[in-house]
């Protein structure tokens, strides 16, 4: 009997753990998708007041301008959101 509660209790502390772990990356997935749109959001108002203002020569305002979609399919390939919610 003592030998059957040993080892329900290593099996629950491995679960533990392993919920430990998943919510940790469950965090990071989320933390790096919210990053991503911040900086997809940025460069797209950037890349509008630079267009607006000319401040910016043309090269540089068509890669600020191409981050946004660069974020997208980053997201898409790496599916963060599919994976914070699965953790």
């Amino acid at each position: 009997m003592e030998n059957k509660l040993d080892t329900i209790n290593t099996i629950e502390k491995q679960l533990e753990n392993y919920i430990g772990l998943y919510h940790r990356l469950a965090l990071a997935n989320y933390a790096a998708i919210f990053f991503l749109y911040g900086i997809a959001v940025g460069a797209s108002v950037l890349s509008t007041l630079f267009a607006a203002t000319g401040f910016v020569t043309r090269g540089y305002l068509a890669a600020l301008t191409a981050i946004p979609g660069v974020v997208l399919l980053i997201n898409n390939a790496f599916k963060f959101n599919a994976r914070s919610q699965w953790h």
